[in-house]
């Protein structure tokens, strides 16, 4: 892509000439103007121009100020966008020559101070995304900013649709989560130990039947519990990581929100209905979707799994206590800021796990904060203070 641009304190205007990838040329595809932008400047934009309700979001709850797509309109205003609402610049034969596209014409800059703009071409714009086929143009600087980069796709084999935090509203204080992977399902179960301590127990391989990879199905694994070294405060020895077989799980799917969960552990078998835990709503969907299973793959045996949903996300994280046991922390209300994310982090207590799971019995306390960065994508950095002891950790989407 070869860029040309002017931007000054009053006006912006860019084009660019991009070169399609040898395997695509000759075909026909559309081609995309976008731009990856903080719901706060579309609400501004919106207050301004007298948008109508159908470019959201208005001004977020919360504090929240998620990364949403937008486009710039005819008369040179960015409204909301998805990939399914996003309209082409193009639909054109692709050839070798390139395609010219005007990004910016004459635009206001302080109206799209805060943007980043991206072009890419595909079938249609899910395409676009799902095979990685687009480009970050320039970013307009601005008070507040989208710092994720846009410039390749999320990871491959992305999680499937059973992925998120699952939980029964009645038994309130511990709760499961899937991340699916084409028919794998990885189970990451945080529950109480019998002194009233938090646990977790993980299943790496529920497989679905083969070539499942939708919303239903069952699937059958093993349940195992892991001790590791010391997590705060002292360096990660993977090698300390000890994994013991603690039974099974058995997962029954109706379809994308609905499931029961039945397992075998320390000779106690039950089966209990769980939904999905929606505790967000929002009208424009996020640009990344951060939805899935965080690591360090030079410190095997830690993770974090982060639930996205509109300007919050659900942290739940499995570490271990100065004993080495299994002990997990949650942010269960992670404010969405630009590309990343900031809350309180939570330790709970309650009651051993089973029929008689009393909610009444949660006690929770807060420990400390946790802030969440991303630099693309696929990759970002976990900064924490737990307990008085303050480090950041490099993380990534772990893919299986």
């Amino acid at each position: 892509m070869t860029v040309t641009t002017s931007i000054t304190p009053a006006v912006a205007s860019a084009a660019a000439q991009i070169q399609p990838r040898p395997q695509d040329v000759g075909t026909t595809a559309s081609v995309f103007v976008f731009a990856h932008v903080p719901a706060s400047v579309l609400a501004r934009a919106a207050a301004k121009y007298g948008l109508p309700a159908a470019a959201p979001p208005i001004e977020p709850l919360d504090g929240a100020d998620p990364c949403v797509l937008a486009q710039i309109n005819a008369n040179g205003q960015l409204t909301g966008v998805t990939a399914s609402t996003m309209q082409a610049y193009t639909t054109t034969v692709l050839t070798s020559q390139g395609q010219a596209v005007t990004i910016l014409n004459s635009v206001s800059t302080p109206s799209v101070a805060g943007t980043s703009f991206l072009v890419g071409y595909g079938t249609n714009a899910s395409t676009m995304f799902a095979n990685g086929a687009y480009e970050g143009v320039i970013s307009v600087t601005g008070p507040s900013q989208c710092t994720a980069t846009l410039l390749a796709g999320a990871a491959p084999d992305s999680p499937g649709a059973l992925s998120g935090i699952w939980w029964n509203a009645n038994e309130s204080g511990w709760g499961i989560n899937f991340t699916q992977r084409r028919n794998i399902v990885f189970a990451a179960w945080y529950t109480y130990d019998s002194s009233g301590n938090p646990k977790w127990y993980v299943a790496d391989s529920c497989a679905l039947p083969s070539g499942v990879t939708g919303t239903s199905g069952t699937c059958n694994g093993s349940l195992y519990e892991v001790s590791g070294p010391t997590f705060l405060g002292t360096p990660f020895i993977p090698e300390a990581v000890q994994v013991v077989t603690a039974g099974t799980i058995h997962l029954v799917f109706q379809n994308a929100d609905n499931a029961s969960l039945g397992y075998t552990v320390s000779g106690q078998s039950r089966t209990v209905p769980i939904v999905r835990q929606a505790f967000q709503t929002g009208t424009m969907a996020p640009a990344v979707d951060y939805t899935d299973l965080w690591w360090n793959p030079s410190e095997s045996g830690w993770g974090m799994a982060v639930t996205h949903q509109f300007g919050v996300m659900f942290l739940a994280w499995y570490v271990y206590d100065n004993a080495g046991k299994p002990m997990w922390y949650v942010a269960s209300r992670c404010t969405v800021s630009g590309s990343g994310c900031s809350g309180t982090l939570y330790r709970t207590t309650g009651p051993v796990f089973g029929p008689a799971f009393d909610s009444s019995r949660i006690q929770v306390f807060s420990v400390g904060t946790v802030d969440l960065r991303f630099t693309d994508a696929n990759n970002g950095v976990l900064s924490y203070t737990v307990n008085g002891v303050t480090a950041s950790k490099t993380i990534t989407r772990q893919t299986f």
